[in-house]
């Protein structure tokens, strides 16, 4: 028996260095599917099948660890009897989940069905079969038992995939109809199918899997061929590249010059796999292609639109020379026509002028300016003057503008998410052509604003959206284009201190359990996200005094953002939502007791409240839970933890059990999530459960350390201890 397991270990191995999944393959993951329904309780020479299973995934995972091996597991048929959606994903592949896999499968128990098609098709779901190369291991002792035909799912997976193949390790099968579909599923896919019935048949094999290589790819003569949109000028220069999308090989196809040569066509020589080929210059173009020799592939190509900004602001003096600047964002081609037009407001062009092909940066030059104050708009376009590709707002005027003197001041204070309220002093009458309080960093110009808004009488306000910190407010005109600072305030923006106060407990039933240590604005909205960070609920808020929790939201802990009319989110809190029978902690049926040295049990149908003397730990049990008794961990070396361990189950007769730990002693991190509490660190199993989760939010909030000091408690000490616990002390 012990040659089997290491055949099977070596097998499994040997795969990673044929066809899939070397290190030197790191593109390609693996995902083992593995069959844990209830035959494979069934024995070969007095071990059951699992049990060699299990043994056989130690020296699997020796040698994916050597060979950094990327790897993951799918299981079925372990959770329940008779379920043919009894398939979960355990790992996802990763070199961790590979070194791992021993003690995820010893977790496993056989129970169920199998549904081996449903379970391959999982697997190559997760190794997004349709996008890249995946190699799928099945091990099965059986036949598929899920009303699936697994030839027709091969068939599927093959067609629809990139590089997909499933290998199937026929595990003591007998029956020559199970078999035949097992290796149906394997030959529809590329892969083998290999028998584990003796050791000799498993390293035949495994010699035949681990010598086979894939076919390579060929090289193939095509050629290629720039095709430039309608309606664009040619570019003068463009060079071709290929990157290969199974490898990420990038090769340079080489450079075409000249306008009578760019839309020749260049013979290439490239693999029959997946290409994109691209071509750039001044513009760009791509087209992703599998070679067939001898054939033609045109790349549609685009010069694009060059972009213009315009620097210079106005007004300018009707009639005289000007200096304009314009920003080149984009290369101009040099065989294409440029001209800057003015143009008057109802459409007659004033005057044009020509403009030279320049490099991307500032195009700076004289032009003469209209006779004829105005407003105007300054285009650029091509040979045709409606083909415009900037097209600005600008005024001339027969003379500058005089701006009135002005003071600014803050009516409240900067906090964020606040409106800050500037005042207007000196000027109220007087008129400020087109001005605007700017928010920016503290010296800065008004080029750099962070937020502003229009000048509006004497009060303006402004949303605080910025960060806290120091800032400056100016007040700019922009008389005719031409800005000027007509005043400016230093300001600091404070943080935000909103938070919501939640009841102690928190229930679902309680009218008034929330409530928000400031002011509600019209438009704001709280929104209750879980532990996961995704929105569950909203909540419109029209007081801060006192509030429910929406309707139907489930016990549990929440994180808690104030969307303030949808310019900022504040975090201003979290809350433990309690079931309803959490209304009872605290009173007489919850009343603490101190626990027997056996253990503690809550049989009420309310939560029960506990007090542990030798540890001084109190907490509250939901009904239907156990505890073991609380204790210092002493290490071998007699060193005493400065914190209790506390582990609490519900009853051993549930079958799904759940249960939550107190400092638990060498965690495992795949066990469940963790929280840090004032008295150390609190973990649960993992659970989707919701009302597994209220359970733990009763515990987490109920926990209390009553120590005092290094002496045991006197039994008075116990006493008013329990008292003040249950509320009825002073």
């Amino acid at each position: 028996m012990r040659k089997i397991i290491l055949a099977l270990a070596a097998l499994a191995v040997g795969m990673t260095v044929g066809k899939f999944a070397s290190a030197e393959d790191s593109d390609r993951d693996l995902m083992v599917v593995l069959d844990v329904s209830g035959s494979m309780w069934g024995q070969i020479d007095g071990l059951s099948k699992i049990e060699i299973a299990r043994q056989t995934f130690g020296d699997l995972s020796a040698g994916w660890t050597r060979d950094g091996v990327s790897a993951g597991l799918v299981a079925y048929g372990h959770r329940r009897k008779g379920d043919c959606n009894d398939i979960e994903v355990i790992s996802e592949p990763s070199p961790e989940s590979a070194s791992a896999m021993p003690s995820l499968v010893n977790r496993l128990n056989p129970k169920g069905k199998t549904p081996l098609s449903a379970a391959v098709r999982k697997a190559a779901d997760v190794l997004k079969f349709t996008e890249h190369a995946a190699t799928v291991i099945l091990l099965s002792d059986g036949r598929e038992t899920c009303n699936a035909d697994p030839c027709a799912v091969g068939e599927e997976l093959e067609r629809l995939g990139v590089d997909f193949t499933a290998h199937v390790i026929g595990f003591d099968i007998t029956d020559p109809k199970d078999k035949a579909q097992l290796q149906c599923l394997a030959e529809n896919t590329g892969g083998r199918y290999l028998d584990a019935s003796n050791a000799a048949s498993l390293n035949e094999a495994f010699a035949e899997v681990a010598a086979s290589e894939p076919e390579g790819p060929k090289p193939t003569d095509i050629e290629i061929v720039l095709a430039p949109a309608e309606g664009v000028s040619r570019p003068s220069e463009v060079t071709f590249s290929a990157t290969n999308l199974a490898t990420g090989e990038t090769r340079d196809l080489g450079t075409r010059t000249g306008a009578d040569q760019v839309l020749r066509a260049m013979p290439v020589t490239l693999t029959d796999e997946k290409w994109r080929i691209t071509a750039e210059g001044i513009g760009r173009g791509s087209i992703e292609i599998t070679p067939v020799a001898g054939e033609r592939y045109e790349i549609p190509y685009d010069v694009g639109r060059a972009r213009f900004d315009l620097l210079t602001e106005g007004p300018l003096v009707a009639g005289q020379l000007a200096e304009i600047q314009i920003d080149v964002r984009d290369p101009m081609p040099e065989n294409q026509t440029w001209r800057l037009v003015w143009v008057k407001e109802n459409g007659e062009v004033a005057k044009r002028s020509f403009l030279s092909s320049e490099p991307v940066g500032v195009y700076a030059d004289s032009w003469s300016v209209p006779d004829e104050p105005g407003r105007y708009r300054l285009r650029i376009t091509g040979e045709n003057l409606d083909d415009i590709y900037m097209d600005s707002p600008f005024e001339i005027v027969s003379e500058k503008a005089t701006l009135p003197t002005v003071r600014i001041a803050l009516d409240t204070p900067a906090r964020y998410g606040e409106a800050i309220t500037i005042w207007l002093d000196g000027s109220a009458e007087d008129p400020l052509p087109e001005a605007r309080y700017r928010v920016v960093p503290r010296g800065g110009s008004d080029r750099e604003e962070i937020d502003s808004a229009e000048l509006n009488g004497e009060f303006t306000s402004i949303l605080a959206t910025m960060a806290p910190g120091p800032y400056d407010v100016i007040l700019v005109a922009d008389p005719y284009g031409e800005r000027t600072e007509l005043a400016r305030l230093p300001i600091d923006v404070e943080p935000q201190e909103l938070a919501v106060i939640a009841a102690e407990p928190l229930v679902a039933s309680d009218p008034d359990g929330l409530r928000l240590n400031g002011p509600v604005r019209p438009g704001d909205r709280l929104l209750f996200l879980d532990e996961a960070g995704k929105e569950i609920a909203l909540l419109p808020l029209a007081t801060a005094d006192g509030f429910a929790v929406p309707e139907g939201l489930e016990p549990g802990h929440y994180q808690l953002r104030l969307d303030r009319s949808g310019s900022i989110v504040l975090d201003v809190g979290a809350v433990d939502l309690m079931p309803r029978s959490a209304n009872g902690i605290g009173e007489e049926n919850g009343s603490p007791v101190e626990g027997e040295r056996s253990g503690y049990s809550c049989d009420s149908p309310s939560p029960c409240r506990f007090f542990d003397a030798g540890t001084g730990l109190a907490w509250t049990l939901p009904p239907g839970w156990n505890a073991e008794v609380p204790y210092f961990y002493t290490t071998a070396g007699g060193s005493k933890a400065d914190q209790p361990t506390l582990t609490m189950t519900t009853r051993p007769d549930r079958p799904d059990r759940f249960g939550a730990t107190l400092n638990m002693r060498q965690r495992s991190s795949d066990l469940g999530p963790c929280i840090e509490l004032t008295i150390g660190v609190l973990c649960h199993d993992n659970t989707s459960d919701a009302d597994d989760l209220a359970d733990f939010a009763i515990i987490k909030t109920s926990l209390e350390a009553k120590t005092m000091g290094d002496r045991p408690m006197t039994k008075a000490q116990i006493e008013a201890l329990l008292s003040r616990i249950d509320g009825d002390g002073q």
